[in-house]
């Protein structure tokens, strides 16, 4: 009998466990990507792309299967991005023909492709995690904001001009414009989904870029004139450089790897690098004068714009860095 009371309680407990686990709400796509502008997600092994140069007709939403076979997603002449992907339905901040102003839509992945609209607020930096949505308000001066994913229940979370937005666990992380104290430079805060515990991070500032990955938040800070990369816990502590004395100008983080846009001081090629994130095995991946801010990994590859000889190109690489092609 004593044996079976305790098979019944590991059983429970088991069944509490995995059911805690889950209840782990589906991320739409990296904070990473959605800091570069959501140019790219991976899901199930299929990685999905907005494609933009090029004749307006053409531009739209993309997914490349496993053979490598380019499938259109979305109908032409669609313009968008933060893409996030959430059980069946993509979610992006886009322009329709017939309205002019970014809003947060969402567009099934199969079957119907008529673009349905969340919110009327023009949506930036946004992030969909699970039933929500959280964004920067540009409607309403930058303020963070989250809405559900069927529109309703709209909620300002804070009073400060958001950016560079990333939610992790019950925490949403920040680059805050309205700091008083850093004459408009941002400041990296955090607030609780629910909108309490407004809290400052970190008091480095300026141009931060911060990205959490994993139990980190990856960012830029600037100081003897020169930039440099580095990693904080998420519970803001063992603040540690990774790299010193070099030009990083956006970045992107990704399991072991961060990925960045910049090159040694003094030089003015804007090239992409990656590095892992205790400071080792910096590698140069390419040279082409790659645009900031638009590093975006999906699957084994890393998208990316570049401006070789002034002439604008949507590429990617494969993380090591081989099989360079150009995105036509």
């Amino acid at each position: 009998m004593k044996l079976r009371k305790i098979l019944v309680i590991v059983i429970l407990g088991f069944v509490i466990f995995a059911g805690c686990a889950a209840k782990k709400p589906e991320r739409g796509n990296s904070s990473g990507n959605i800091i570069n502008g959501g140019l790219a997600v991976e899901k199930n092994g299929t990685a999905y792309y907005y494609r933009w140069l090029g004749a307006r007709e053409n531009a739209g939403f993309y997914k490349i299967d496993e053979k490598g076979r380019e499938t259109k997603l979305i109908e032409r002449g669609q313009i968008g991005f933060n893409i996030n992907i959430v059980k069946d339905w993509i979610y992006y901040v886009g322009i329709t023909k017939e309205d002019r102003a970014f809003h947060i839509y969402k567009i099934k992945l199969k079957g119907s492709k008529t673009p349905v609209k969340v919110t009327d607020d023009e949506g930036s930096s946004m992030n969909v995690v699970g039933d929500w949505i959280y964004y920067s308000n540009l409607s309403d001066e930058g303020k963070l904001y989250k809405i559900r994913t069927d529109g309703t229940k709209r909620t300002k979370l804070n009073d400060n001009k958001s950016g560079f937005v990333n939610v992790a666990g019950d925490w949403v992380y920040y680059l805050n414009w309205s700091d008083p104290d850093k004459s408009g430079l941002g400041t990296i805060f955090k607030i609780r989904t629910d909108g309490t515990e407004k809290t400052k991070f970190s008091d480095d500032f300026g141009r931060l870029k911060p990205v959490v990955s994993g139990d980190w938040i990856y960012y830029i800070t600037y100081y003897s004139e020169s930039s440099h990369l580095f990693k904080i816990r998420l519970d803001g502590t063992e603040r540690t450089e990774i790299l010193g004395s070099f030009e990083v100008s956006s970045l992107n983080a990704d399991g072991d790897w961060v990925y960045f846009t910049g090159g040694p001081l003094y030089v003015s090629n804007n090239d992409l690098y990656k590095i892992r994130v205790d400071g080792s095995g910096l590698t140069k991946l390419d040279d082409g004068f790659v645009v900031n801010n638009s590093i975006n990994v999906a699957g084994d590859w890393v998208y990316y714009d570049a401006m070789p000889e002034n002439k604008y190109l949507q590429v990617r690489i494969r993380k090591d860095g081989t099989g360079r092609e150009v995105i036509k």
